[in-house]
């Protein structure tokens, strides 16, 4: 069963995870697609047009994708066994993530959100340090800078920016988090601006400010009824993951409730703000992944039978290898 085959922690698992990961992205290596970047970014265009430039072949672009994926599933998974949400042998979270970040063809294509999802990784990785016995003021620093750098290539992303002010929030929020907090949040869009300002283009930096936190470009409903269904049975394995977490006996850990807790506020908080998303519902609904491999690795981890697992695992996979078709279908 390849469910069982990723609860191990032998070192054959990160071949098995490379091997998962190219070939859920199968038809985009031999069929890569660039996705360019949404209205919501601060240098998107920048870096299309360099892309654009530098004559980069679009496959190499969609290897360094995959890439990119596989070393945010391998992030996310030590920071769960780190602090004790999963135990030392299992590689589900990696595995789901990686599942999860391929579901749509718009989600496994070449683009930039994949580097805004990697930072909120980061963030994660950070935040989730603050509880460490040893809690320095530098995980503070590092959670609000990664997450800030992140939003450059993806603003939405500056929706975890609520979570973790919760999150310094249950842990003493000090003046200096504070200082720090935003430090973290206003340097990257500092030397952006710095520079700007040395290339003369000053005014089209201000305007980009301004379309990302005044002018909000409020797209109609875009998802079709698939993308829905998909999303849908996504967040239904998630919230069963979330009931199973809380009736497990370790979720009574301060860490467990901590960390278990800010996921789901996060998953909540993407969910209330999706209709006043900008931009692409359907690339908005991609940063749900994070909190949704945590939680459906927490339900395929549990008791459940085995034909149960192998069931709803076959759902989620022949979902994705039918929304990857209808998206070459349509483009």
């Amino acid at each position: 069963m390849i469910i069982e085959s990723f609860r191990t922690n032998k070192p054959q698992v990160y071949i098995r995870l490379v091997v998962y990961a190219l070939f859920l992205h199968l038809l985009f290596i031999y069929n890569p697609d660039w996705v360019p970047p949404y209205q919501n970014t601060m240098i998107g265009r920048e870096v299309a047009n360099m892309v654009n430039q530098a004559h980069l072949p679009i496959a190499l672009l969609q290897l360094l994708d995959v890439s990119l994926l596989i070393a945010q599933a391998l992030l996310l998974n030590y920071t769960l066994i780190r602090h004790n949400i999963f135990p030392r042998t299992t590689y589900l979270p990696a595995f789901f993530y990686i599942s999860y970040m391929s579901m749509f063809g718009e989600w496994a294509a070449a683009d930039l959100q994949t580097i805004g999802e990697l930072f909120i990784v980061l963030s994660f990785f950070n935040l989730a340090e603050l509880t460490a016995v040893q809690r320095t003021r530098q995980s503070v620093f590092f959670t609000s800078l990664f997450l800030s750098i992140g939003t450059l290539f993806y603003f939405p992303t500056a929706y975890f920016i609520i979570v973790l002010a919760i999150g310094l929030l249950i842990n003493t929020f000090a003046l200096a988090d504070i200082i720090l907090l935003i430090c973290g949040l206003v340097l990257p869009y500092y030397f952006t601006g710095i520079y700007y300002f040395y290339q003369d283009q000053l005014p089209q930096y201000l305007e980009s400010l301004y379309r990302l936190f005044v002018y909000q470009d409020l797209r109609r409903f875009d998802l079709d009824l698939y993308q829905i269904i998909g999303i849908s049975y996504m967040l239904l394995l998630s919230l069963l993951g979330f009931l199973i977490l809380r009736s497990d006996r370790e979720f009574k850990i301060v860490q467990q409730r901590y960390l278990g807790g800010l996921m789901f506020l996060y998953l909540v908080i993407l969910m209330v703000a999706s209709p006043i998303a900008s931009g692409s519902k359907l690339g908005f609904a991609q940063l749900a992944c994070l909190p949704c491999a945590l939680f459906t690795a927490k339900l395929f981890e549990s008791q459940l039978p085995g034909w149960l697992k192998d069931c709803l695992y076959a759902i989620l996979l022949l979902g994705i290898l039918f929304m990857q078709l209808y998206y070459f279908k349509r483009i």
